[in-house]
């Protein structure tokens, strides 16, 4: 009786899909109910997916938005999913074998390898001694479920295929940032400022958003109290290995005050500030090629022209936040004589202080 309905409640489920496309858990279960008169758990739907998936052939996914099992074939449109589910089943159980999905599995696999895109959360030791996170166990699951799909000749092809971070922080301090983290993910979640010494100084912050740019670790917080009266009040973004010590979980609530959330993506660079100005730069001889094809900022304004001193150019029109420029004058700098900041004037003049500083300071 027990095989006879097991193929009952398989044959019900392949002619669904074969009907609509779809099936709910609640409908097979209903259907079971009605045919023989006995009951049956989720559970049971899902090993009888699982049979039908193993045995027959047919890709199953299940729909996080819909809430039903759908026939992969059906469902192309991946662009358009809703779910990250959604689509971790398409890649899991789907045909997949596609370039699309060749990158994005050596992108996996780099972040993986790299160690510097998340800090450790949990440190275990795995069977072989050596130390894991559960973000690398839920990369490695993800990685796992690509290659059921991916043939050979791809898996081979993806280690021609590598991802780099040229500037992070080293091994060893992604433990104290663990910490760091750890605790500024609890104070989201309780909604309790945090206080600890940056620049010398203790403030008392309600952090907003925790950020990685460029290999490296920053939070933005808004300071709910600070010895120093023109810190107050304001959202401002903090390095993570400036700060002096640990950060400590308050037992203060979040002030509850509004504030506006400046977007570090409004201008260049990982200060965000509501107060921008605008930078024009220049690039010259072989840099005024390649710089074409670059973005510092996505709406940054890139355009030519040709200089009767220093010839063709390129040249970027771009915001930044306007009470820091450091970040702007070091990325100009890095190119040597081959860039130049011509807008505006006290930005030229803190690039051409900085270059007679270093100037002066070499023996």
């Amino acid at each position: 009786m027990t095989e006879k309905n097991n193929v009952s409640r398989i044959g019900f489920m392949i002619s669904e899909l074969n009907r609509k496309g779809h099936f709910s858990r609640q409908e097979v279960i209903d259907h079971v109910r009605e045919t023989t008169g006995t009951e049956i758990s989720e559970s049971t739907v899902k090993r009888s997916v699982s049979d039908i998936r193993d045995h027959f052939g047919v890709d199953i996914i299940y729909s996080m938005k819909n809430k039903r099992y759908e026939a992969a074939a059906r469902r192309r449109d991946i662009e358009n999913a809703e779910d990250f589910l959604d689509v971790y089943s398409e890649a899991k159980y789907g045909r997949t074998d596609s370039n699309e999905m060749l990158l994005f599995y050596s992108f996996v696999k780099s972040m993986i390898r790299s160690e510097y895109y998340f800090p450790p959360v949990n440190v275990a030791q795995n069977d072989s001694g050596e130390n894991t996170a559960d973000y690398g166990l839920i990369l490695r699951m993800m990685e796992d479920a690509m290659k059921l799909n991916i043939s050979q000749s791809s898996l081979e092809l993806s280690d021609c295929i590598e991802y780099h971070i040229s500037e992070h922080y080293k091994s060893g301090q992604k433990i104290k940032f663990n910490r760091m983290l750890c605790v500024l993910l609890d104070s989201m979640k309780k909604r309790l400022l945090v206080k600890f010494i940056y620049n010398g100084t203790e403030v008392h912050v309600e952090p907003i958003r925790i950020i990685h740019y460029e290999g490296k670790w920053y939070f933005m917080g808004f300071i709910a109290a600070s010895l120093r009266p023109d810190h107050l009040k304001k959202v401002r973004t903090y390095n993570l290995s400036m700060i002096e010590g640990n950060i400590h979980l308050t037992g203060r609530d979040f002030t509850g005050e509004e504030y506006i959330i400046p977007e570090y993506k409004d201008s260049f660079g990982i200060i965000a500030s509501t107060n921008t100005k605008t930078a024009v730069i220049r690039f010259y001889e072989n840099l005024a090629v390649r710089m074409k094809e670059l973005l510092w900022y996505d709406g940054q304004i890139t355009e030519t022209g040709r200089d009767g001193e220093r010839g063709n150019y390129c040249q970027y029109t771009l915001p930044y936040p306007s009470n820091t420029s450091f970040e702007l004058i070091s990325k100009v700098l890095s190119f040597g004589d081959r860039a130049e900041i011509i807008e505006p004037e006290e930005l030229r003049r803190s690039w051409q202080d900085t270059i007679k500083r270093m100037f002066g300071q070499i023996k």
